[in-house]
């Protein structure tokens, strides 16, 4: 059986790249001028709005940017502890693994 077939239909239906968000067209075209102006890394963002907006899709295309997908730590908000904030500290100051050397870190 595919992997398609067990994700959630939010992971399934997911978009790839900032051209598949839809209803978003300000946000997005915000990323792409980040990009062309020197990239996404090295910044911190704020994603607000409404429940199914596409935040949780937006930060994740933003992780995948800038970091292979074993790079990207994605957490729920209420299960974050002063540990796993000081984990991820630490591991903001390595390289990571693959073809990108970027670190994302999603709280959802």
């Amino acid at each position: 059986m595919s992997d398609l077939f067990r994700l959630p239909l939010a992971e399934k239906y997911r978009p790839k790249c900032p051209e598949e968000v839809i209803g978003q067209p300000k946000l997005i075209a915000q990323i792409q001028g980040l990009q062309a102006r020197g990239g996404l890394g090295g910044r911190a963002y704020w994603l607000s709005g409404r429940s199914g907006g596409g935040k949780s899709s937006t930060a994740k295309l933003i992780a995948r940017e800038l970091a292979d997908d074993l790079n990207i730590e994605v957490s729920d908000a209420r299960g974050l502890s002063i540990e796993t904030l000081k984990d991820w500290e630490r591991a903001s100051r390595l390289f990571g693994l693959g073809d990108k050397h970027g670190r994302a870190f999603v709280i959802e």
